[in-house]
């Protein structure tokens, strides 16, 4: 894998395999949890496309494209903390997710998700893409 793009993990990839996602996709897992490109494979590059121990391994940026289309939307922030040292001064703490549900375009409030502080961007957004598709928004 190209490891300068962020792909979701192996349980992500597969909850997404089972919530319908078929988007073409480079790289894929099989159950085995063995990563395995797909391009020029005779295995199929979506998830119709595959044998059943087959998944695609998408980045997280087009998992975010394809929730969009079901009016779900996953934003980042940064967590800051004051430096007890000085109290102009703010800490980064790491970095939490939002999720936002816009059905039919009005806001509905349905509370998923957590208040942890993820150590990483990504890892925050993995842990938001997880959260919803473990909901059952989709």
């Amino acid at each position: 894998m190209d490891l300068g793009r962020w792909y979701v993990r192996f349980e992500t990839a597969w909850l997404l395999k089972a919530k319908g996602f078929n988007e073409y996709c480079e790289w894929g897992y099989i159950d085995t949890g063995e990563v395995m490109a797909l391009k020029g494979s005779m295995i199929g590059m979506n998830n119709k496309a595959m044998y059943s121990n087959f998944c695609t391994a998408p980045l997280q940026s087009e998992v975010l494209r394809w929730l969009d289309t079901k009016s779900i939307f996953i934003s980042v922030s940064p967590v800051f903390e004051f430096n007890e040292d000085r109290e102009d001064y703010l800490e980064l703490q790491g970095f939490s997710y939002y999720i936002s549900y816009y059905p039919n375009g009005i806001l509905d409030l349905t509370d998923i998700g957590d208040c942890n502080v993820y150590p990483t961007r990504e890892d925050a957004l993995e842990n938001g893409i997880l959260c919803v598709l473990k909901s059952t928004l989709i």
